[in-house]
């Protein structure tokens, strides 16, 4: 992530209210991982394992996946392919499985000798290995009459299955879940229906993985979103039911257990636009209605939307108050409809939640006088502490926190002051 305009800009607008959380006595990060091999690095993904994946810009400005394990430790993964004359491709790592480094399975996407994006894994075993390419769908496969030229990764799982979509010439896409040699399978549709143009959100750790996803509804849907639910990789895929008054809902995520993510959308007005969204959670199988999040701290809250999800349940989010004002909650729906605000940090009016950990961790930003500052929120007892960044006067921001809690991993402007991001790890403070 490049700083400070990112940052900065994607937190939104302020919102005025009572501070909720105790602030303890700020954090700082231990970790960088900017070397001499990469300038300007975000970590994307981290593990139990201290493992984390991201991308950084090479010393010939190309951007490079890499993987870190300790503090000026980033090294690049290999690409696709090296040119003639030794440079690699470019490459980006987005997300790991929580694994042990020596069964973990890294997914992201590299460009071809086509220079297509193509997706791509890389496993913990043998990181100087070139990636895996995933392949696209080939020639008659769901009767095509050419074979897909590009992919995907949308999710891993813990046993290391990826998921994703393959791309027709025209741009087509079709769910896709691909072999331990990279070869695809199409997920499939119900009776006489078609995953045509489906896209794939997430798999989860089920000893049978579900695997969520969004599709057109068609002519009598007129052309809105419609959240999917594959129960397996080997049935057609159910819709999930829309919530009463909603227009249309989109899945984001799936947990272990099979409790989904997603969030709603509701016409309003005469204009028939959606202009109030709610964060949604269904239950395992998705057979009924979600439960809809309707108050934050006990007032209604027209515009809010769950990023994350936890193994348990717990979802993580933002919300916009009237006047456009942005801010993070924290949402248990097992206790009912009503969530906990995250008050920004002291000196600051706006906040955006980027993840949450198993243990009820939130990680994410807020805007202090002008700058962008890393926080982490424990749900359990309300602690919130700022992160600082690198630099006196720079920007950060918290974007990922691993699984069980103890690792967050962020951005950071260092003390040079060139505005170019340093990905950054800490304990979790």
């Amino acid at each position: 992530m490049k700083l400070p305009s990112r940052l900065v800009t994607s937190l939104g607008l302020a919102i005025a209210g009572a501070n909720l959380a105790m602030t303890a006595q700020a954090a700082i990060w231990t970790d960088n991982i900017t070397n001499t091999t990469f300038f300007d690095t975000r970590l994307t993904s981290g593990t139990d394992y201290h493992f984390f994946v991201g991308v950084g810009q090479s010393t010939d400005f190309t951007p490079r996946a890499l993987w870190d394990t300790a503090s000026g430790g980033a090294t690049a993964l290999p690409s696709l392919y090296a040119s003639a004359s030794g440079v690699e491709a470019s490459c980006t790592a987005d997300a790991v499985n929580n694994a042990p480094i020596s069964t973990a399975v890294i997914i992201g996407a590299c460009e071809d000798t086509n220079e297509d994006s193509q997706a791509v894994v890389w496993h913990g075993n043998n990181l100087t290995a070139r990636p895996l390419l995933l392949q696209p769908l080939p020639i008659l496969a769901g009767l095509r009459l050419v074979p897909d030229v590009q992919t995907e990764a949308a999710a891993v799982n813990l046993a290391g299955v990826v998921t994703g979509i393959s791309i027709s010439p025209t741009g087509e896409t079709t769910p896709v879940v691909w072999t331990s040699a990279g070869a695809a399978n199409s997920l499939l549709p119900p009776l006489l229906g078609s995953v045509t143009n489906c896209n794939v959100a997430d798999i989860n750790d089920a000893a049978t993985p579900s695997i969520i996803g969004n599709c057109p509804a068609g002519a009598g849907g007129q052309g809105k979103n419609q959240a999917v639910l594959w129960a397996n990789a080997s049935t057609g895929y159910s819709a999930l039911p829309v919530p009463s008054g909603a227009s249309y809902c989109v899945a984001s995520a799936i947990n272990a257990s099979g409790k989904i993510l997603g969030t709603c959308y509701y016409n309003g007005g005469g204009s028939g636009t959606p202009n109030t969204y709610k964060t949604v959670q269904w239950a395992a199988g998705g057979a009924s209605a979600p439960t809809v999040l309707l108050t934050i701290n006990s007032s209604t809250s027209l515009r809010n939307s769950g990023i994350a999800m936890n193994a348990s349940g717990q979802i993580t989010g933002n919300r916009i108050k009237s006047g456009g004002f942005t801010t993070a909650f924290f949402w248990d729906p097992a206790t009912g409809t009503n969530a906990t605000p995250i008050a920004p940090l002291p000196g600051s009016s706006k906040g955006t939640a980027k993840a949450i950990s198993n243990n009820g961790v939130v990680v994410g930003c807020s805007e202090v006088n002008g700058l962008s500052e890393a926080f982490a929120f424990h749900s359990v007892g309300g602690a919130l502490v700022a992160i600082s960044p690198l630099g006196a006067g720079g920007n950060d921001c918290a974007d990922s926190i691993s699984p069980g809690g103890a690792y967050v991993a962020g951005v950071s402007e260092d003390a040079s002051g060139s505005q170019q991001g340093d990905g950054v790890i800490t304990n979790t403070p």
